[in-house]
């Protein structure tokens, strides 16, 4: 039988979780701060990448695994076969999982004596072999691993919303994009259903695909100069006001001269060449 607990007794347990939880998300921030600290190091003994990127190093080294098992036979002839029915596709085809494969692959691994087995997968695990070496000295590649991290973070995020979709009836929208031009990802769109594109035609005047991609551009630039001044003060005509703060520059440098005025960055386009503080 299930212990009931007083009001009281509920309201203790609840501020024991709180103070856990808050104890807990302290903790790793302070050894998120150590391990920025380390990458602060590597970057300035190293030289090379930015503190950004041994971050997500260090990050990423933590999830590698530490112990290699030693490959089976049936792993192996399971990957050969795989292998070679993909490269009997012709160009462009989507390529099949392993486990599209595998009944009829298991099927053809016990038909075979012991002897066959081994002598079928004698030369492919030496092979695979040479690709576990190789990868022990390969070069890591964080923009690389970060792309295949995402892509199988949003598959299983694709896969709930799939099953939400199915129980409730729920139509949903999924976008990502990148915010760094490093990030190789490209950008990716999950809809639930038709009536989300056909709402964006209507609406938007565009495709989805093409909404995605904009959003992708916004997310790596975003709105700069006159543009965002604009989206600041909507309906108002601002080319009056441009032409005004571009005269009282004009006099304020003169005798120098400035082909026009700089909104983003004026610290560094105009106070620092002409000795004028911009004011907002």
């Amino acid at each position: 039988m299930q212990k009931s607990f007083t009001p009281a007794e509920k309201q203790a347990r609840s501020q024991q979780r709180k103070e856990r939880n808050a104890c807990m998300n302290q903790k790793l921030n302070n050894t998120l701060s150590e391990v920025w600290k380390l990458a602060e190091a590597l970057h300035k003994d190293l030289g090379t990448n930015s503190v950004k990127y041994w971050y997500e190093r260090l990050l990423q080294q933590s999830s590698k695994q530490r112990q290699s098992c030693q490959t089976s036979w049936w792993n192996t002839f399971l990957s050969k076969e795989t292998r070679a029915r993909n490269e009997a596709l012709s160009p462009g085809a989507p390529r099949p999982k392993v486990c599209n494969f595998a009944p009829q692959i298991c099927d053809l691994w016990k038909a075979m004596s012991k002897e066959e087995q081994v002598a079928v997968t004698e030369e492919e695990l030496v092979r695979i072999a040479g690709v576990k070496e190789m990868k022990k000295t390969a070069t890591h590649s964080v923009a690389l691993n970060a792309f295949h991290n995402a892509c199988a973070l949003l598959a299983s995020v694709q896969s709930q919303m799939e099953s939400l979709h199915n129980c409730m009836g729920l139509e949903m929208l999924l976008l990502a994009v990148r915010s760094d031009a490093q990030n190789v990802s490209c950008p990716q769109v999950w809809t639930s259903g038709d009536v989300i594109d056909q709402f964006f035609q209507l609406t938007n005047k565009m495709l989805l695909s093409h909404y995605v991609v904009k959003f992708e551009c916004h997310c790596l630039i975003g709105i700069q100069g006159k543009a965002l001044a604009k989206m600041i003060v909507s309906g108002i005509d601002l080319r009056p006001t441009s032409k005004l703060i571009t005269k009282k520059l004009h006099e304020a440098i003169a005798p120098c001269s400035v082909s026009k005025m700089f909104y983003m960055n004026p610290d560094t386009h105009i106070t620092e060449k002409f000795g004028i503080v911009v004011v907002n």
